[in-house]
């Protein structure tokens, strides 16, 4: 995935990261990538797409083949009254359904290299976001397709105004309106992210988040925003353990090279 510049985006990102509300910290991250996959990328593509090729191929073929150990010839000939959505007695689906449900994800049938294509996208678009993450492992049910982009824009219109004061007057519109110059939103896919573990959404500290992706498949392109609200006392106390590594490993270097100047002299 490659970053994509855009002024518009990086002002927006400047007023919605670090934002002081009150008890906690809104840490806020809007960015653009093109989906052209290349260098490292391509490794990774091809990685992750035959992984997932042959996790649901042989999901698929092995419930294939044990739906079909299981039919009664008479039976299968005789009972035409099952439709490949009708439900057994227990009221869970057919066999012929959870045979669909073996390979269906968000993004369309796993079999499908168009639907992998989509997943292994939204896979990098986070690695990229969060360079100190790996988010190789995301299964497909961690992600979720939105049906509605104005409850999409509702949702978070509603959750960032009410925590930040100015956001209906100074921040809601040029949202929305650099999002759409970026990725067109009525031309666009709209998918969430849902975090479980081993990633900076569920990391203590973290009270809440939201991860959306809005995909052009036409423009190739990928805009990805992404908000945390974090505990301000955790979140401090975090920054001045990490200015005093920093310090320490600046001390560190400096007697190195005390020690490897003295050293010098000697000689």
């Amino acid at each position: 995935m490659k970053y994509l510049d855009s002024i518009n985006l990086i002002a927006l990102n400047t007023m919605l990261n670090k934002v002081d509300c009150g008890d906690s910290i809104l840490s806020g991250t809007l960015e653009s990538y093109s989906c052209k996959v290349a260098g490292s990328d391509k490794k990774l593509y091809k990685s992750l797409d035959k992984e997932l090729e042959m996790q649901y191929s042989s999901s698929l073929d092995h419930h294939q083949h044990g739906s079909s150990s299981h039919l009664h010839p008479k039976n299968s000939s005789s009972n035409n009254s099952m439709s490949p959505h009708s439900y057994d007695s227990h009221g869970g689906h057919s066999s012929s359904h959870s045979h669909g449900q073996m390979s269906q994800s968000p993004f369309g049938p796993l079999t499908n290299s168009t639907s992998r294509k989509t997943m292994i996208h939204l896979i990098s678009t986070l690695n990229a976001c969060f360079i100190d993450y790996d988010f190789s492992n995301s299964k497909p049910e961690q992600f979720r397709k939105e049906p509605n982009l104005s409850m999409v824009m509702n949702s978070i219109n509603t959750i960032l105004g009410n925590i930040m004061p100015n956001y209906q007057t100074e921040v809601q519109e040029k949202l929305w309106i650099a999002i759409d110059s970026e990725i067109e939103l009525q031309k666009s896919d709209v998918y969430s992210f849902i975090p479980e573990s081993g990633d900076p959404f569920t990391e203590d500290g973290v009270i809440w988040s939201f991860n959306y992706f809005f995909y052009n498949k036409v423009l190739k392109r990928i805009t990805f925003f992404s908000c945390r609200l974090l505990n301000k006392a955790l979140q401090i106390s975090k920054d001045n353990n990490l200015d005093m590594d920093d310090d320490d490993e600046d001390l560190f270097e400096y007697d190195e090279y005390q020690s490897e100047a003295t050293t010098s002299m000697e000689f």
